[in-house]
């Protein structure tokens, strides 16, 4: 009994010393404003878009609250403005956000919206959006096809269309034109039904072969700033032209407008990436097929 009389006495002043303690994290100065939500977005004139949600944070990554950013948009011809978007400036909450959201009543085409911390210019983040004045009236590419992190193939009801415009012309999807001709090259996808406002990455790639060439065809992707990036056709390493964005039916996506920098031919592939699988589903049955000539 004595034994256990001090077992008990020792636990009890070993509970009695215990305390709790705060560990409170001070940010140092805003070095990053990123895009974390509503990234690379598509809409049709006189709508509004998403939210574009923005995180200041230090150079570790630690969120920065209390500090105002503000927005600009600058659009196809390269003017900035603040015209169209809602707020023009917020103030970072306490995960370091602040969001913004655009009314496109302007003119289509590309537009950049940039949020940038007001006490220092040099802060700043930026993402796309695209304006159309409705969804394209584009050709079918048939059924889609889905396959797997493993590369075997899956079952989906999705389906895809698009095309190229020429020089304002109907969309098609084969052409011949020249290098100095503007284009713009558009799908839209019907996603499968189980996916509708999923989270999903867009993925677009395109097979290039160089003018009267029997070189083997390389393969290229689109990342979110628009860069053309050779892939190595391993599944793992496909890069997305827009990230964990929400999935809509139908879905549009401008792939390229404005000039191609080189001749030569190209077969054009898209679709979109599931975030919590990991399947892909893209336009397999057709491809946009693109003879450029100088």
């Amino acid at each position: 009994m004595l034994t256990a009389s001090l077992i008990s006495t020792s636990s009890s002043a070993r509970l009695k010393q215990k305390g709790n303690a705060i560990l409170r994290v001070t940010p140092g100065l805003p070095t990053n404003l990123e895009v974390t939500d509503g990234n690379n977005q598509n809409i049709v004139i006189n709508t509004i878009s998403e939210p574009m949600a923005f995180k200041l944070a230090d150079m570790y990554g630690n969120s920065i609250t209390g500090k105002i950013v503000n927005f600009s948009v600058k659009d196809p011809v390269g003017d900035s403005t603040v015209v169209g978007l809602t707020p023009i400036s917020a103030t970072t909450d306490d995960d370091g956000k602040v969001e913004t959201q655009y009314t496109a009543t302007q003119i289509t085409g590309i537009y950049t919206v940039t949020a940038t911390l007001a006490n220092n210019p040099e802060v700043l983040g930026n993402t796309r959006v695209a304006v159309t004045e409705s969804l394209p009236t584009i050709p079918s590419l048939g059924a889609a096809r889905a396959i797997n992190s493993n590369g075997q193939l899956v079952d989906v009801n999705a389906t895809f269309a698009g095309g190229i415009s020429v020089n304002q012309g109907d969309f098609v999807t084969k052409v011949t034109q020249n290098l100095s001709s503007d284009v713009i090259v558009k799908g839209v996808i019907t996603p499968d039904t189980n996916h509708i406002n999923k989270q999903v990455d867009i993925i677009v790639i395109a097979g290039y072969r160089p003018p009267a060439s029997n070189d083997k065809e390389l393969f290229y992707m689109l990342d979110e700033q628009m860069n053309i990036l050779q892939w190595d056709m391993n599944i793992a390493s496909l890069t997305a032209l827009q990230q964990d964005t929400t999935l809509h039916n139908p879905h549009e996506i401008i792939m390229h407008s404005g000039k191609f920098v080189a001749d030569g031919t190209l077969s054009v592939f898209f679709g979109y990436r599931l975030s919590d699988s990991g399947i892909i589903v893209f336009n397999a049955e057709s491809p946009i097929e693109i003879e450029i000539m100088e």
